[in-house]
């Protein structure tokens, strides 16, 4: 053999170790990537579970005191009581009908529906009144307003 033909030789072994080798790398990436998906699968089907699920009070999150039954009371003296502040030509300006059939529709609503009855909370709080519902029921419906708007005697 001349100088420049040298012949090398290569183990063959060497080659398929290190194909083995590269190979165990590749399936051992693929099963990692594999349980991180799976894992990522679980942890959004358990925060979906979370989110359908009713939850208690959440800690850091604020808390509006509303005196629910001091606003009862106030409408009530406003517009219902024997000798309201309003007179009845402001209360049917507002409702957009008399005081006697407002009356008549909520005994009806309290009647013929669960949600217009007034009933404790989860945290044993009564909620709004019957009166409370439907007065802002009907001021929605009387000015086409979003129900936020008509938290006065809420």
């Amino acid at each position: 053999m001349s100088s420049g033909d040298e012949f090398v030789d290569v183990d063959l072994s060497d080659s398929l170790s290190s194909d083995n080798s590269d190979l165990d790398e590749l399936l051992q990436d693929d099963e990692v990537e594999a349980t991180i998906l799976l894992l990522s699968v679980k942890k959004l089907e358990d925060r979906a579970k979370l989110l359908n699920r009713r939850h208690g009070s959440v800690m850091g999150r604020n808390h509006i005191q509303r005196n629910r039954l001091l606003c009862h009371e106030q409408l009530m003296e406003d517009y219902f009581a024997e000798v309201p502040t309003y007179l009845p030509h402001l209360f049917h300006r507002r409702y957009r009908m008399r005081r006697g059939l407002f009356v008549k529709i909520v005994k009806a609503c309290e009647a013929n529906s669960n949600y217009f009855k007034q009933r404790r909370n989860a945290a044993g709080m009564m909620g709004f009144s019957p009166f409370q519902k439907i007065s802002t029921t009907m001021r929605v419906i009387a000015y086409g307003i979003p129900a936020d708007y008509t938290d006065e005697y809420l």
